[in-house]
């Protein structure tokens, strides 16, 4: 991978960019297949607690950014126990089974089945969860490839994204979020997808200085496109200012610490700020 690629023309350059120095080339019919060199930053440890009879807190990423503002749905989705889900996910594989006079149903019908896996997942942990987000993908992937036009592909691709990311599968994961930016440059969840490019080039920028700039620029598109209110802007705010105290320019950082306060005093990005800031 160029270590030194810039981009420049905004968010259509950026994807150029994002492609070019992982040696593929965005299309506007396939996601790229070769961006072997971008690694997911590697996710927490489950914490090992007993199943509950409501699902526990979504896993924490490494990071120590939660995967809360990276997942749409938890915000409204209310928490249901492991055995409510599992009842749904049962009736939805078998209205599936039975399915076939219908073809009309059958994209609501995997799209729904889908969703409660990726529910099932954050009632597990380890191995069992990993399970489900597998079960969800497999969904994902059929509903994508039998509805390539069905409304919503940009959140099947972006749910996918995630669900390959929380799985480890980093090279899935990336092809997915690139062709949510690339092929659906409307749609909401692009400031996310960009902020995942973000994190994968600051977990590099640790061994490789040269991709803090990078990582600013994915950074700096989710603030550009993200609502000013969503949650991911303050995680990007964070980033920008831990990436600038990487660069050694102190006085960009604070300024980004200083406008996460400012606009999301009570979140965990702002109680994330380094103390002597």
């Amino acid at each position: 991978m160029g270590s030194r690629a810039i981009w420049r023309g905004g968010a259509h350059g950026l994807v150029l960019a994002i492609a070019a120095a992982c040696g593929g080339e965005a299309r506007s019919a396939r996601p790229v297949e070769d961006l072997g060199a971008l690694v997911i930053p590697p996710l927490g440890a489950d914490a090992g607690a007993p199943e509950a009879a409501s699902p526990p807190a979504p896993l924490a990423v490494r990071t120590a950014l939660t995967i809360r503002a990276r997942d749409p749905r938890l915000a409204d989705r209310p928490p249901r126990s492991r055995a409510l889900v599992l009842t749904e996910v049962q009736g939805l594989e078998r209205a599936l089974a039975t399915a076939a006079a219908s073809p009309a149903d059958r994209p609501a019908l995997r799209r729904r089945l889908a969703e409660a896996y990726d529910e099932l997942a954050y009632t597990a942990s380890g191995a069992d969860a990993a399970r489900a987000r597998d079960k969800a993908i497999a969904e994902y992937v059929a509903l994508a490839a039998e509805h390539p036009t069905s409304p919503g592909l940009d959140e099947v691709l972006y749910q996918m994204g995630l669900a390959h990311e929380l799985n480890g599968d980093a090279a899935r994961a990336r092809r997915a979020y690139l062709e949510v930016i690339a092929n659906h440059p409307r749609s909401k969840l692009v400031p996310l997808a960009y902020f995942a490019f973000g994190e994968l080039f600051f977990a590099e920028a640790a061994d490789d200085p040269s991709k803090n700039a990078l990582a600013l620029q994915a950074y700096d598109q989710v603030l550009k496109l993200a609502t000013a209110d969503a949650p991911i802007v303050a995680d990007a705010l964070l980033r920008t200012g831990e990436t600038k105290l990487r660069m050694g320019e102190s006085a960009d950082a604070d300024r980004a610490f200083a406008r996460l306060r400012a606009t999301f005093p009570e979140s965990a990005a702002a109680a994330a700020i380094p103390r002597q800031r």
